[in-house]
């Protein structure tokens, strides 16, 4: 899934998760497009940035900078963030073709669901053809659902 659904699934988590205030909203989004930092980086995408370690590493991360600023909500930002992050990895399962070294460093499988339900944006030239653009108006489609539902939890 391109960063859009990515972003969209972290407002949804951290709506669902806390008050609505911008900074934890951001910081939820960011959190959940993070395990794609690998495209940054001179390692495989869909590696080690996409695994249980990795969701693990950034949650006690997010709970030791925490605990050191202080916060009494350091066990409850850990489990947003795991929950943020592994997001990434759900929605990744059901519109990446590619599979995920989801155990690493434990195992170099690589897991897929090999079926995609979800439309995946094409980048480079195809997204300005018919095909493209209706795969972006399908990933927009299912990010507004991800912050509706978001919206509607904190609503109610």
């Amino acid at each position: 899934m391109a960063t859009i659904g990515h972003l969209a699934a972290g407002v949804a988590v951290a709506r669902i998760a806390g008050p609505p205030h911008p900074a934890p909203v951001a910081g939820f989004a960011l959190l959940a497009a993070f395990p794609d930092v690998d495209l940054l980086l001179p390692i495989a995408h869909r590696g080690p940035t996409h695994s249980a370690a990795f969701v693990v590493s950034v949650a006690v991360s997010v709970w030791l900078v925490a605990r050191l600023r202080g916060s009494h909500r350091a066990a409850r930002l850990m489990a947003v963030s795991a929950v943020a992050v592994s997001s990434h990895l759900l929605l990744d399962l059901v519109t990446a073709e590619a599979p995920m070294t989801l155990l690493w460093p434990f195992f170099s499988t690589g897991y897929g669901l090999n079926v995609t339900p979800l439309p995946m944006i094409q980048l480079g030239p195809g997204l300005l053809t018919g095909g493209g653009l209706v795969m972006t108006l399908g990933e927009l489609s299912w990010s507004l659902v991800l912050v509706l539902i978001g919206l509607a939890r904190r609503l109610s």
